[in-house]
């Protein structure tokens, strides 16, 4: 695949501006998921590549405030389902 399909040129101004004004939660949450410091692995911030597969995960401001566990957890879980829906 082409780098023009993993970051589509389109939207890399409005990508950018918003990892520049990160929300609170967000700035909070990726604290903790930078430098592989989640089972050495790798997030990626604002990547226009959902349709092609990539999983995204929402969560409201307030529970990664108050259950960052839960919210870790959850994350962690989709490793499974990540890794059991790509097995032949």
């Amino acid at each position: 695949m082409s780098s023009r399909i993993h970051n589509n040129k389109d939207a890399v101004a409005y990508r950018k501006e918003l990892r520049n004004k990160l929300t609170p939660a967000e700035a909070f949450l990726w604290n903790h998921l930078k430098n592989r410091q989640l089972e050495g692995r790798k997030f990626r911030r604002q990547h226009s590549m959902e349709k092609l597969g990539n999983r995204v995960l929402r969560f409201e401001n307030k529970m990664v405030f108050d259950n960052l566990g839960s919210v870790v957890q959850e994350i962690k879980e989709s490793f499974k389902i990540s890794t059991t829906s790509s097995s032949p």
